[in-house]
């Protein structure tokens, strides 16, 4: 697979053993974001939900099954990855070409293509609870970094409009505005430092790299690819 992710930004197709897979664009981001919430999903994850939803016996039969068996048994998961898939590869027959052996790596590239990080899910379902109430609470305590204020950001900056953006995808989107906060941190550190030559230490290289797939705070959670979902379609 010719996965290199330093060409992203470019919004290239990727070149892999199954077919190229291409980005999906902020404008079709809508139709697909409640099938990509069911590709993020771990196979811990699904069991931790059905255990959720008082189905304690379905809840442990999918634990004795790997994720790639869980996609192919339940329909919920057959559709949510035949639809991904089909739209990505632009392959209507794309998911028989999805085996044991390939699905983790296939499935990491739609993860990473989209931004996506599976929750990591406790396996005490009691302390599972307690750790979803607390990041509930932080969500609630922080201003989270949301599509609507980069979107405007980007655009405020000078560096896009609105009808060029919806051809983006969620990567370039995501990349332009942490670029775009970098340098008008370096900005602020320089002028700071022209008054106070001690604020020189707090100066960034503004051209970085940017760990994107490192930092939990820069991949979309299950809530954040909703509110996506929900202001897209909402302008339909």
């Amino acid at each position: 697979m010719n996965d290199l992710r330093d060409f992203y930004i470019l919004g290239l197709p990727i070149e892999t053993s199954i077919g190229e897979c291409h980005f999906i664009k902020i404008k079709d981001y809508y139709k697909f974001a409640q099938y990509l919430n069911l590709v993020r999903m771990s196979r811990d994850e699904i069991a931790y939900s059905l255990f959720s939803a008082n189905q304690t016996e379905s809840s442990k039969e999918v634990k004795k099954l790997t994720l790639f068996e869980v996609v192919t048994q339940l329909p919920l998961f057959t559709e949510a990855y035949h639809k991904v898939l089909s739209k990505m590869f632009n392959d209507e027959g794309i998911l028989e070409k999805v085996t044991q052996d390939n699905f983790t790596e296939i499935r990491k590239l739609i993860l990473d293509m989209n931004l996506l990080k599976e929750e990591k899910i406790n396996p005490n379902p009691i302390i599972q609870k307690a750790i979803e109430r607390s990041k509930r609470l932080k969500s609630l305590e922080s201003s989270e970094l949301n599509l609507t204020n980069m979107i405007s950001s980007i655009v405020a900056f000078g560096s896009s409009d609105y009808e060029k953006i919806v051809n983006w995808t969620i990567y370039q989107v995501y990349m332009t505005f942490l670029r775009i906060a970098l340098l008008k941190k370096y900005d602020t550190s320089t002028l700071f430092a022209t008054v106070d030559p001690d604020h020189a230490k707090n100066i960034e290289d503004w051209s970085k790299d940017i760990e994107i797939f490192e930092d939990d705070n820069h991949t979309l959670s299950k809530k954040e690819a909703e509110n996506i979902s929900k202001m897209i379609s909402s302008s339909h």
